[in-house]
């Protein structure tokens, strides 16, 4: 009875690594040279993105002033112990078009970071990768629309650009 159990949850359990290993191929073997250096791209900006201290951060770039950050506190908390579903989704809206204001105030408009040159043959797999790299970090508070990232290669000094503008909620 043992033996039978421990073979069916053996079976189960190499079934689940076959599903899992074949799905880990197909990701790797759509990953192109070019998207994964715009991963790599994309977490050297991180290093340097402009934040706020509201984000929780411990190294903000933009610090808000005390009677900002105890209003942004104070609507957070509010937002976040409130149980009624409906008042929690207002408070919730009021929480983001305050945190908008002072995103708009403090943050610079657009974010440039020079890199040596970046040389990449498809840009639509680069831009790619540099958004899925900002994506997974929650406090990025630039826009990751491929169309705003502008990128400027510089062959003869051997320097590209990147700037990001940042992102306004309407």
């Amino acid at each position: 009875m043992k033996s039978e159990t421990f073979n069916k949850l053996f079976y189960s359990i190499k079934l689940n690594m076959r599903k899992i290993e074949e799905s880990n191929k197909k990701y790797f073997e759509g990953l192109t040279k070019d998207y994964v250096m715009g991963q790599l791209v994309g977490k050297l900006l991180i290093q340097r993105i402009p934040q706020l201290s509201i984000d929780g951060l411990s190294n903000p770039t933009h610090y808000v002033t005390y009677g900002e950050r105890k209003l942004h506190d104070k609507l957070e908390n509010e937002w976040f112990y409130c149980e009624d579903l409906t008042k929690r989704d207002e408070l919730w809206i009021k929480l983001r078009e305050y945190s908008e204001e002072l995103r708009k105030k403090y943050l610079p408009k657009t974010y440039v970071r020079d890199f040596p040159f970046l040389n990449y043959s498809n840009e639509k797999n680069f831009k790619k990768g540099i958004i899925d790299e900002l994506w997974d970090y929650d406090f990025c508070n630039y826009n990751l629309n491929p169309e705003t990232i502008i990128i400027e290669n510089d062959s003869k000094i051997g320097l590209s650009r990147i700037t990001l503008s940042l992102k306004i909620e309407k």
